[in-house]
This record gives structure tokens, C-alpha cells and sequence, in this order.
């Protein structure tokens, strides 16, 4: 094969002559490279053009990014060592040579042809040899003004390397700038002759070899598909990520095969689609030696001049981290969205059956899972789990349990171990685990895999469980349980909270048939009760929880009023229930903060009802302490702010449009280069505020990403902006259908 500067010479100097570097290589990819290259081996690099630009840079060090750069003369020093470093280097040969600044170089240049366009640096190092004359850098310290504590520390946190590595690290720069040559040739020969392109990418194909260990570091794998003998050809990585032997004889279906079965037909719909020309890039899980993994697959496929398939080329990466994590976090948002829609029910609820089929039913819609069902624990002979409600998927299944909470074989499970301890129990895999096997068959039938019981619990005993049922393995991290196990104890709380205003509503009846009963259930309440005279508001009885809730002993309140103990943080509040309550002779949940005997704020979610004891009027007030809910708000309000911070950090310009292109939000960055506040785009049809156009530009990305759900990325040049890269990524709801677009607007001189 020629090589790459006889191949050049063919063409015409007016093909070459006055084109850039910046502009014949792929800045971004070897910038990306570096970065890899720099996180494996802490060894800093720069690509620079012959005016000094820097064009890619991994890894400098402190003392001079933030010392020798940053003073005049120090930087100048550094501009007239880069000139002398780099003149009468020939193609393929480096230098070694000790900056003005007394920090060690190497340079070997970029040649494209014949004709020198830049150059490749690292240093700022010392040989582990030599003997670091610290008082030259003390005088430096001096000469420039440099802070001396500050600049000797980042002198000491320069690397000392080997001269051996050096000579090999010397001989890999040849070998890069060459590389770096061959592919800025091929940038540029695709930008000249679209004819040569089969050439270009056989050319791509057979340097990438040389980036394989950026394949291993970005777990990305590459494929070649002949069909004219139905073969795959796969990247050593590749093979990694399906699990599978290098070497493997592959064909399209060892692939097939190797993909989820309930992916399957998916992945094989779209490959045929892309045999018709069709975009092939998609996301989607395979089984990887029993592992379930999630791949993102992107290809190329190659047609003859007929029209004709010839083959393929692609790329597969191991999202599994990012999916898992993706999975997780929606998961804890879908588990608080739970937590605060099961409390809006249980301030409606007045019916327990009602309450405790509309929390399966929350469980099930927001927290995504198969089945939920609540059994409540029996005291009869057998100790058995009474069923009480459900929702999701069950075809007979909870009926065929015959669940107990007796240490039985039909106790076993998860329902009856969480009853039996009063702590979370959890199944991850059906499948395999031996407790479950009793109920295996139904389970498997249904598609079930996994599931959780958590104890509902009651003066520090379960009264029941609320079990939960997942088609995925293992499903339930540490958070999420956290979570769940904070719902049960709300629907625990909302059981007795249901309980006692039944309890309340039949109070006058109840204490004529039973004080005692009455009183039972009164003072071993959960939630805090008191109980005063209508007449003067004085309490004739309060319970426990309302004791330790307001850290009052019951000598103390008996007898007084309300606002005799202050308990009301804002009196203004207070005048407002009373007046309230005077009117309409009952309040339900009202939120109200309390003042305890210490001075300790709490906020309350209270109901108050007009009750009749020996035909004289009282009222029964409930209060429900609600400071988990306040700081689980607080958290979401936190992290909502956090997260606005770090939209408007970042320094490209960033909009959120919806599918009829109006603009959603727009971070700081975007809005500062646009002259506007942020507010003021709202609303706004992107191309009229980014463009100052009436309609879209005739390749507006948005509007690629809006028709076909996927991330595209157009560069231009817009008369306000300059040279711009627009990339649009797709923003999906629950139904995975894309509702708005992230709209990422990146400067490609900056």
C-alpha cells in the first residue's frame, strides 16, 4: 500500500495549501483519546498548530498551567523554548530538551505530506536520576512573584519518570504524530473526493487496531459483518462484552442468539430494517453467560455500486453501569412519588378497604412494579395471612398462596418472616431460593422473580405485611428498601390513623358501651389524640403519643388550654383553625405547627370533630407528625436547586425545547450569549431566539430528533453565534415516547 505523503503528493497544492490543522483533524476524538490515554497513564500531552494554538491537551501540570503560563516573562520563556524545541525536527524523529523554565520537553512534529502543520508536546517532567536543583526554583519563585509555599508544592507534584520510559514514550510520540498524520490526511481526502471514501474507511478500519485499548477503557467493541458468507468478525472487546471465547465462530445468529428473548425480535426487526437503508442504532439487552447486559449498537452498512449489500461495520458498547444507575434513580423517584401520593390518599381516605386497595394500586402505577398485595396477620389456630387488597398482575395467584405466620413450611416466605421478625424480608430470585419453593410454580407461571414484604407494624408488632412483586432479579437496592420500608410505616400510621377516626365518629356510642375499650384504643393510638371541652377548649384527656409528641408530662396539660401552653407556633394560625372550626364545626387536615415544651418546632397535619361524653360537647383532635414528609420535600427541593446550579454551570449553551420547538428553559450560558434573560425565552420558538429566523434552519436537528425519537448533531454557521456544533438528544416519558429535546449548542472555536 502507498504510504500516506506519496498518496498526498498526488494532489494539488490548491487542494492543501492554507488549510489548518484544526480543520483537517478530529479535534474532539483525539481530544477524547488523550483524555483516556492521560487517565491510564498520568503522562501529559498538547497537540499545538505552528501559531501556538493549543488544539487538544491532557494533563498539565500545576506549575505551569498555574504559574509559568500565568506570569509574562515566565510565558514568554515558554513561547521561545516551544520554537527552539520544534525547529529542524524531521518526520518521525523527537526531541528531549529543558525548557527556559527549567522543566524537561519532548516534541516531535505533525507533517502532513511535506508540509509541517503542528506539533506533539509532553513534558513537564524530571528524569528520576537527576538531582532537582530546588534552589534554581526558589530564585524563580522570587524572579516572577510566584507565591513560593504554593509554587514548591506543585514543583513537587511534578512526575519523575525513567529514562527508559522516556525513549519509549519518545518513540510512541513519533508513532502518534504519525498516526495523527495519516488520519488528518484522510479528514482532509474525505472533504476533497467523496469518490475515495471506501477508500478512507478501509484505511480507518486497518489503523483500528492501534485503539484498541480505548475500546477496553470505553467498554466499546467493534464488529465487521461479510454477508457473503454470513460471518461476523468482532473486536477482542466485543467478545468480551457478549461473554463469549475470542475466536467463537460467528455468524448473524451466534448474535441473534446471544440477545435477551424479549429483545430478540426487536433487534432482528431493526438489522432488517437497516438492510433496507434504514438508520441501525439501538439500545438493548443480551444475555452474556447468564449475566443480563445492556449494549448500545450502532452500524454502517456498505453497498455496491448496484445498490447491493456488501457488508457492515459497527460499534457495541456495555451501558449495563449507566442503565442500572438509570434504573435505580428512577426507581427512588418513582418510591418518594409513592410516599407522597399514598399521604394525599390517606388525608382523603374515611374507609380503610378503600385506602388499602388505592395504596396497591399508587405501589403498582408509580413505583412500576408487577403485583402488590397487603395481608393482614390472623390470630386463629393456623396463624394465617388474611389477603385484604391487591393490584397488578395476579390471574388466581394470591388466592392458590395459603400464606401463614407460623414458623411452618408455609411461613417460610417472605410475607411470614417479615411478620414473624417485624423486619423487611426479600426474595431475590425465585428461581433459586429454597423458602420459596413452595410457591414456585405459581410464581414462575405469572412471570414473577422477585419480591419484598415489608412488616406493617403497630406498638412494635406486625399486624401484617404489604408484599411487592417485581419480574425483574433482584431489583431492590439498599435506598429503595429505605424507602419502601418509610412507605409501609406511612400506611402502618394510616391504618390506625383510619382506625381511630372510626373510632372517633362512633366515640359517643362506644364510651356509653365501653370507656374501657375506648380508652384502650385511645391511649395506645400511634398518632397523637387529645380530647377538650367545647365549652372553655380545657383537655380532659390526652394519650401518650400526644405526651411524647409535645414533651409534656399529662399533669401538665390537663386542665389547661391550648394557648395556656403556647403549643401553637403562630397565633395567628391559631385564630385561624378556631375561627375555622367554629364554623363549620369539624376540621380535616389542616397543616398546623406545634411548639413542644422545649421550643422544638413540628409540623402536624390535624382534624378536629365535635364528639358528645356524658351530653356535654368535646372535640377530638388528631395530629399526624409530618416531619419525615417536610424533609423529604426538602431533599427533593434541595436536589431541584442542585441541579439548576449545575445547569447553569455549565459552560456550553443548553435549552430545553418541547416538539413544537418552543423553549422550555435555557441554562445561563445560553441565555448570557443570547443578551436575554433566561425568563424572557421562555415560550419562545428556538430558531426566532437562537437564529433570529422566522422558521427553522433547513437542518435544524431538533426537528431530525422530534420525527425519529433520536439524538442528532448538525455544525453550521450562524451569523450571531459563529461556527457552531447543535447536538439534540431526546427527553422521554414514561412511555418512552419523546416529548421535548435537550437542545446543546457548543462554539467550535472555543
Amino acid at each position: 500500500m502507498d504510504s500516506v505523503p506519496s498518496r498526498l503528493n498526488a494532489y494539488e497544492k490548491s487542494d492543501f495549501e492554507g488549510q489548518e490543522l484544526a480543520n483537517i483533524m478530529d479535534v474532539e476524538a483525539f481530544q477524547s483519546m488523550m483524555n483516556d490515554l492521560y487517565a491510564v497513564t498520568k503522562i501529559s500531552f498538547a497537540i499545538k498548530d505552528l501559531k501556538g494554538n493549543v488544539l487538544a491537551s491532557a494533563g498539565w501540570q500545576d506549575i505551569c498551567t498555574k504559574f509559568h503560563r500565568v506570569n509574562p516573562q515566565s510565558f514568554w520563556n515558554c513561547l521561545e523554548t516551544d520554537i527552539q524545541l520544534t525547529q529542524g525536527v524531521a518526520r518521525g524523529e523527537f526531541r528531549a530538551f529543558k525548557c527556559k523554565n527549567n522543566m524537561w520537553d519532548i516534541v516531535t512534529p505533525i507533517i502532513i505530506g511535506e508540509r509541517h502543520v503542528g506539533n506533539l508536546f509532553s513534558g513537564q517532567f524530571f528524569f528520576d536520576d537527576e538531582v532537582v536543583d530546588r534552589q534554581v526554583f526558589v530564585e524563580q519563585a522570587e524572579k516572577y512573584g510566584f507565591d513560593k509555599d504554593a509554587y514548591l508544592a506543585a514543583l513537587d507534584r511534578v512526575p519523575r519518570w525513567n529514562r527508559a520510559v522516556v525513549m519509549n514514550l519518545m518513540h510512541f510520540y513519533a508513532k502518534l504524530s504519525e498516526m495523527i498524520s495519516k488520519i488528518s490526511y484522510i479528514n482532509l481526502k474525505l472533504t476533497k473526493a467523496l469518490s475515495d471514501q471506501k477508500l478512507v474507511e478501509a484505511q480507518l478500519r486497518e489503523s483500528h487496531h492501534d485503539l484498541l485499548h480505548a475500546q477496553e477503557v470505553a467498554k466499546t467493541g467493534s464488529w465487521r459483518l461479510n454477508l457473503q458468507n454470513n460471518e461476523l468478525t468482532w473486536s477482542d472487546e466485543t467478545y468480551k462484552i457478549f461473554g463469549l471465547k475470542k475466536g467463537t465462530p460467528l455468524h448473524y445468529e451466534t448474535f441473534l442468539g446471544l440477545v435477551h428473548p424479549e429483545d430478540r425480535e426487536t433487534v432482528d426487526k431493526a438489522w432488517k430494517a437497516a438492510l433496507r437503508g434504514e438508520i441501525y442504532d439501538l439500545e438493548h439487552r443480551i444475555l452474556a453467560q447468564g449475566e443480563t447486559r445492556w449494549v448500545h449498537e450502532k452500524a454502517e452498512l456498505e453497498f455496491d455500486q448496484n445498490g447491493l449489500l456488501i457488508g457492515g461495520f459497527g460499534t457495541v458498547q456495555d451501558i449495563t453501569e449507566h442503565k442500572l444507575n438509570e434504573q435505580k434513580l428512577r426507581r427512588l423517584n418513582r418510591a418518594l412519588r409513592a410516599i407522597s401520593n399514598s399521604n394525599q390518599v390517606l388525608m382523603r381516605a374515611t374507609d380503610e378497604a378503600a385506602f388499602l386497595q388505592q395504596g396497591c394500586r399508587i405501589i403498582v402505577e408509580d413505583c412500576g412494579y408487577t403485583l402488590v398485595w397487603i395481608g393482614f396477620a390472623l390470630d386463629d389456630e393456623a396463624k394465617s395471612v388474611k389477603p385484604m387488597a391487591y393490584a397488578g398482575f395476579d390471574q388466581g395467584y394470591i388466592d392458590a398462596l395459603k400464606v401463614t405466620w407460623a414458623d411452618t413450611e408455609r411461613g417460610q416466605g417472605p410475607t411470614g418472616r417479615a411478620i414473624r421478625t417485624g423486619q423487611p424480608q426479600i426474595c431475590a430470585d425465585m428461581r433459586t431460593d429454597p423458602n420459596f419453593a413452595i410457591w414456585r410454580p405459581l410464581a414462575v407461571a405469572r412471570g414473577y422473580s422477585s419480591c419484598i414484604a415489608l412488616p406493617l407494624m403497630s406498638e412494635g408488632k406486625a399486624f401484617g405485611a404489604i408484599n411487592i412483586y417485581s419480574r425483574e432479579l433482584n431489583p431492590f437496592s439498599d435506598d429503595e428498601v429505605k424507602l419502601l420500608a418509610e412507605l409501609a410505616s406511612d400506611f402502618s400510621h394510616g391504618i390506625m390513623l383510619l382506625r381511630m377516626k372510626a373510632a372517633a365518629k362512633h366515640a359517643e356510642e362506644a364510651w356509653r358501651l365501653s370507656e374501657e375499650r375506648f380508652s384502650k384504643a385511645f391511649n395506645q393510638s400511634p398518632v397523637a389524640l387529645s380530647i377538650s371541652r367545647l365549652s372553655d377548649g380545657r383537655f380532659v384527656d390526652v394519650n401518650q403519643t400526644f405526651l411524647d409528641l409535645l414533651e409534656y408530662n399529662r399533669e401538665e396539660v390537663i386542665g389547661c388550654t391550648a394557648p395556656e401552653l403556647n403549643v401553637f407556633a403562630n397565633p395567628h394560625a391559631q385564630k385561624e383553625f378556631f375561627e375555622i372550626f367554629s364554623k363549620e364545626k369539624s376540621v380535616r387536615n389542616v397543616e398546623v405547627t406545634f411548639r413542644t415544651k422545649s421550643g422544638k418546632l413540628i409540623p402536624t397535619i390535624v382534624s378536629v370533630e365535635k364528639i358528645s361524653i356524658n351530653n356535654q360537647d368535646h372535640i377530638i383532635t388528631t395530629f399526624v407528625d409530618i416531619t419525615r414528609r417536610k424533609l423529604a420535600e426538602g431533599q427533593l427541593a434541595k436536589a431541584k436547586h442542585e441541579w439548576e446550579q449545575t445547569f447553569d454551570a455549565l459552560p456550553d449553551m443548553i435549552a430545553i425545547m418541547d416538539k413544537k420547538h418552543r423553549i422550555l428553559r435555557v441554562n445561563k450560558a445560553m441565555a448570557d450569549r443570547l443578551g436575554v434573560k433566561a425568563e424572557q425565552c421562555i415560550g419562545m420558538p428556538c430558531f426566532r431566539c437562537v437564529h433570529g429566523t422566522d422558521v427553522p434552519p433547513e437542518v435544524c436537528p431538533h426537528s431530525q430528533t422530534v420525527a425519529d425519537g433520536k439524538e442528532h448533531t448538525v455544525k453550521l454557521f450562524d451569523a450571531r453565534l459563529g461556527d457552531i456544533a447543535i447536538t439534540t438528544t431526546p427527553i422521554r416519558g414514561d412511555d418512552g415516547k419523546p416529548f421535548a429535546s435537550v437542545h446543546v449548542v457548543r462554539n467550535l472555536k472555543k
